[in-house]
This record gives structure tokens, sequence and C-alpha cells, in this order.
């Protein structure tokens, strides 16, 4: 009895571990705390926002001409990043939760992604009507349905084969995979918007 509760005791604290590590919150930071060692140990975290935030950027303004002509194109993107970083973040934590287990990897995989592309035809299809009614362009309402779907579907995908792919590469995938899924997601789903959008409205 005394094994299995300390069993249960210590997988709840690698749980908990896991998932600080997810939000760029490492164990040290909780031995002898300083606010030199928390900024220290969470500024690399924040690299990988840095980095994507300034790519987005760039795609941005390739796209500069589109968003001129056609403004509210852009009065979506928030929620077109948000809801990428948001799904990306659930895949990540599945598939930790998930590599100790016997569980067939490949279907885990296809499971997330089955899960996000339901996710993204809710999502998109809400946000179809919303568009709709809010702006009555049929092709960039068309436009914000597909770049959801298919910005869900590919988040699901990273968030869960990135993790396997680190660790079957002998890489810690706490460390890495949720920072670089959530990089990786905004820059596929921003050329992905914008470049559907010029397409289609255009």
């Amino acid at each position: 009895f005394i094994e299995d509760t300390l069993a249960i005791e210590q997988n709840a604290e690698q749980v908990r571990d896991d998932l600080l590590r997810i939000i760029g919150i490492q164990l040290e930071e909780f031995r002898k705390p300083t606010i030199f060692k928390s900024t220290f140990l969470r500024f690399p975290y924040l690299l990988f926002n840095i980095s994507s935030g300034l790519v987005c950027a760039f795609i941005t303004k390739l796209f500069n001409s589109t968003i001129d002509e056609f403004i509210f194109i852009a009065f979506f993107i928030t929620i077109i990043l948000g809801l990428a970083e948001s799904i990306g973040t659930q895949a990540v934590a599945v598939t930790l939760s998930c590599l100790d287990k016997t569980i067939k990897l490949r279907r885990l995989v296809i499971y997330e992604v089955l899960v996000g592309t339901k996710l993204g035809l809710l999502c998109g299809g809400l946000l179809y009507g919303v568009s709709i009614f809010w702006l009555g362009n049929q092709s960039f309402s068309f436009t914000l349905f597909l770049t959801i779907l298919l910005t869900l579907m590919n988040a699901s995908f990273l968030g869960c084969s990135l993790p396997i792919l680190f660790k079957k590469i002998g890489i810690n995938p706490v460390h890495a995979s949720c920072p670089l899924v959530l990089a990786i997601a905004d820059i596929i789903s921003l050329t992905s918007y914008f470049s559907l959008g010029a397409y289609f409205l255009n």
C-alpha cells in the first residue's frame, strides 16, 4: 500500500512538472527562487515567441497590398493565431501524457488530427456565420472557414507529432515541443490565411 501510494504521488509530481515545463517554467525556479533566476530561466522560451512574431510580421508585410485593399482581413488575425496556439498546446499536453503508456503512437496522431478537424469545422462554421452576418462577403467568409479548418488540423498534427519525433531522436519532448509547436503553427497559420485571402478575394 505504501509503495502504491508513493508511486501515485510521484506520478502526480511528474505530471505537474511536465505541465510547468510546457508553459515555460523550469523546476530550478522553485529551488531558492530569485527574480534574476526566474527571468533567466523563462527568457529562452519567450525567444520562440519573439522569433515567430518577427517572422509573422515579415509575412504580413509581404501581403501588405492585400490588407490595404481588404482591411477586414486583419480583423480575424488574433482569433486564428489564438486558436492555433490553443489546439497546439492541447495536443502537446495530451501527447506528453501518453508517451510512456502502451498506446500506438500512429493511432494517437490520427486521433488528434481528427479531433482538430472536427474542432476546425465547428469553429470555422461559427466564424463563417459571424463574418457573413458582419461583413456580407462570401469569398472572405469561405477563406476564414477554410483557414481555421486547416489551422486546427495542422496545429493538432504538429502538437502530436513533434513530441513523438523529439523522443525518438533522443531530445526531451517536454523542453522543446510546446514553444516550437506554437511558433511553427503561428507561421503556417498566418501564411495560409493571407495566401487564401489573396487568392479568393482577388
